[in-house]
C-alpha cells in the first residue's frame, strides 16, 4: 500500500525531474502517469498514513501539496483476482476473509497449509535465500 508520505516523495521527484518548482500545484510533475497505489483492503502502509486518512495536525501550508490523492479524477478499481484465477475455492475464501465472514471450514483449510503439515506430507520446501 502506498502512503501519503511516499506519494508526496514521488510527487517531489517527478517535479524535480521536469524542473518544476516543488511548490507547483501540478500533481506528479504534470505527467500523465499511472500510479499503482495498492489494495485498500490490505494493512495500512508501514510508518506512513493511508491515502484516505485525514491529517488534522498537518501544517495547513503543506496541505495543497501533501493531499495529492484527492486530485486523481480517473481511478480504475480492479475487481477480478488474477493471482488466484485458477482456484475458485481459494478466491471465495479470500473474499469471505475480506468481508469478515470466514467459516470454520475456511479456518480448517488454512490450518492444513502450515509448513509442518506440508513437510509431514512429504512436500519439499524451496530453499530460502536472504
Amino acid at each position: 500500500m502506498t502512503g501519503k508520505n511516499l506519494l508526496h516523495r514521488m510527487d517531489q521527484q517527478c517535479k524535480g525531474i521536469f524542473s518544476l518548482p516543488t511548490e507547483s500545484g501540478a500533481a506528479l510533475g504534470g505527467l500523465p502517469i499511472i500510479v499503482t497505489l495498492g489494495d485498500f483492503h490490505q494493512f495500512p502502509p508501514v510508518n506512513d498514513k493511508p491515502l484516505w486518512a485525514q491529517c488534522p495536525n498537518q501544517d495547513p501550508s503543506l496541505s495543497p501539496y501533501r493531499e495529492i490523492w484527492p486530485r486523481f479524477n480517473n481511478v480504475v478499481i480492479l475487481t477480478e483476482s488474477m493471482r488466484q484465477q485458477g482456484d475458485v475455492a481459494y478466491q471465495a475464501l479470500l473474499r469471505r476473509a475480506k468481508n469478515v465472514e470466514m467459516t470454520q471450514d475456511d479456518v480448517d483449510l488454512l490450518n492444513e497449509q502450515t509448513v509442518a503439515k506440508q513437510l509431514a506430507r512429504g512436500y519439499e520446501m524451496p530453499p530460502v535465500t536472504l
